[in-house]
């Protein structure tokens, strides 16, 4: 069988799964993610229109701006040598950082020491998704839109996140173009839809395991709201930082360019400020997008935990999740709730209040300083 790498990109590897079987119009998507696939989707999400639109644009203007390229009578190669002076480091830098940021570099060396075989079955309810750690059953409503290349399909979820489709998933090309009009067709319905009815079941048994701790609770805004702040308060202060020095630094050319009578010069600070208020609506978005999640998803599902000394493992009408005590990075302990983070890049909120007594909780908090 095909790995995505050889003539026939459609043809999907045989994963062993005991998941959910494809019925009536739902579509099976198979196979093997790699660090290829990864590569793949990362560009699928970068390069899109707009980002795309954005550099193209403001490239132009910087360069033609500095160096005047398209005017005078060496228009016609200035016109040939702005791509190559202005789009391509924009390229390049773009191309670093997937070996950068600490998330595509963190998945890029996990998938190195072993791809991850997945099972996904697309259908009117949402999109199942099964691997080794994680089963979930994502509704439509959760994902914002498609990046459709010719080899991968990206569905992008809210707040963050993405499913990935690589076209060595699929039997056959026809299989993977129906999978992109499915998709097409039930984001275009999830977008007019009300929230999904979550039904959430109360009567947890409790686990069976020798020596397991069970919990169960439901997240507050609050408690939701902490697990995404340890998510990206790094990356939220340095991008205030970085905001705020330019910000500054606009200003200043502002008064110097002013002060010099030069305010043709002006463009200069005015495409600094666009710059900066471009990356301040990337954090406007990314809260409307963990308020709307709460709100649709997290407030309405209730988690059941069961831990023992060895993994954790939660359950819930939507996913879900086996992680072992040995690949949780870090633990941020709180008299009121641990947050504890795996693969750097995810994390998740065990509130005290989950637990039927104070005995519990003190020895999950015991397991987790056991980490230290």
């Amino acid at each position: 069988m095909s790995s995505g790498a050889g003539e026939n990109p459609f043809a999907s590897p045989t994963v062993e799964h005991d998941g959910v079987a494809p019925t009536g119009d739902a579509i099976l998507a198979e196979g093997t993610f790699t660090q290829r696939d990864l590569k793949a989707t990362y560009r699928a999400l970068v390069y899109n229109w707009r980002i795309t639109a954005i550099l193209a644009t403001v490239s132009l203007v910087v360069f033609a701006g500095l160096l005047n390229p398209l005017s005078g009578r060496y228009w016609a190669v200035g016109t040939v040598v702005y791509p190559l002076f202005c789009l391509l480091p924009l390229a390049v830098v773009l191309e670093v950082l997937f070996y950068v940021k600490t998330y595509w570099r963190t998945q890029n060396a996990e998938l190195a020491k072993e791809p991850e075989p997945q099972r996904i079955v697309l259908d009117e309810q949402g999109i199942h998704f099964q691997s080794s750690r994680m089963k979930s059953l994502l509704p439509w409503t959760r994902f914002s839109r498609l990046q459709a290349r010719s080899r991968i399909l990206v569905i992008v979820a809210r707040p963050f996140g993405f499913i990935s489709l690589p076209a060595h998933y699929f039997e056959s090309r026809d299989a993977f173009r129906a999978a992109k009009r499915l998709i097409i067709e039930q984001l275009a319905l999830a977008r007019t839809a009300p929230p999904p009815e979550i039904t959430s079941d109360e009567q947890y048994v409790d686990a069976e395991i020798p020596g397991a701790i069970s919990c169960a609770g439901t997240l507050t805004q609050r408690e939701f709201y902490a697990t995404c702040w340890l998510m990206v308060r790094r990356a939220l202060l340095i991008n205030f930082v970085v905001i705020g020095g330019v910000f500054g630094f606009s200003l200043y050319v502002a008064v110097v360019e002013l002060a010099a009578n030069r305010p043709q010069n002006l463009y200069i600070s005015v495409m600094l400020l666009i710059g900066a208020a471009l990356s301040s609506i990337r954090w406007i978005r990314y809260y409307l997008g963990i308020r709307r999640t709460y709100r649709d998803i997290t407030s309405r599902i209730r988690t059941r935990w069961t831990i023992t000394d060895e993994k954790l493992s939660a359950v819930s009408e939507t996913f879900t999740l086996n992680i072992a005590w040995d690949e949780i990075n870090r633990v941020v302990f709180r008299d009121d709730m641990l947050l504890l983070v795996y693969q750097k890049t995810q994390g998740f909120t065990l509130p005290r209040r989950f637990f039927q007594n104070e005995e519990d909780w003190r020895q999950v908090v015991e397991w987790a300083r056991k980490l230290h």
